[in-house]
């Protein structure tokens, strides 16, 4: 098995059930990956459940809601618990630990999105696919992938700062790589 470094990976080709190759975005597998992490601690909470209370009600036979407040968890010791969605996301967040900066940038108005050498992954807010990749080396940089002439870049002393030149603009953006 090769070594690979994850922090230069922007994507992944995966083969669906039919043998047909896809791209997959970080974004995607992020979602995927914390969907099931999300999944397995609540299977795990059900059976905790059924031996702490003696409720044997599994996770296919209860009501699917939007608006949950708590989520069942296993503590280390064993015991069933209650964790509130925010702490959740906190530790989901921690595990996945890539994680985006959001900006609005206003026409013609210059704002900082990122500070520091290294690779920058900045995407549109609403589609992955209008996306760059940012390489900051102090007063340098080099953009791959979407050569947006809505955003123009420059870069100052290890800042990387964006102007929208149409009109407001929503970007994300994540460091992948340090330097």
């Amino acid at each position: 098995m090769s070594d690979l470094n994850l922090d230069n990976i922007v994507g992944f080709k995966a083969v669906d059930k039919d043998g047909n190759e896809q791209n997959v975005t970080v974004d995607e597998m992020v979602d995927m990956v914390s969907t099931r992490m999300v999944m397995a601690l609540s299977e795990t909470s059900t059976f905790a459940a059924v031996a702490a209370t003696g409720n044997d009600v599994y996770e296919n036979e209860l009501p699917t809601v939007t608006d949950a407040a708590n989520v069942r968890v296993l503590q280390s010791s064993g015991d069933a618990a209650q964790m509130t969605m925010q702490s959740l996301a906190s530790k989901l967040g921690g595990l996945i630990g890539n994680t985006y900066s959001s900006f609005t940038l206003a026409k013609g108005e210059e704002t900082l999105i990122a500070n520091g050498t290294g690779v920058y992954y900045v995407s549109n807010s609403y589609l992955d696919s209008v996306s760059s990749l940012v390489v900051i080396n102090y007063d340098d940089s080099f953009i791959l992938g979407e050569k947006d002439y809505r955003i123009k870049y420059r870069v100052q002393e290890s800042k990387l700062y964006a102007t929208a030149l149409l009109g407001e603009e929503s970007v994300r953006v994540r460091n992948i790589a340090h330097k």
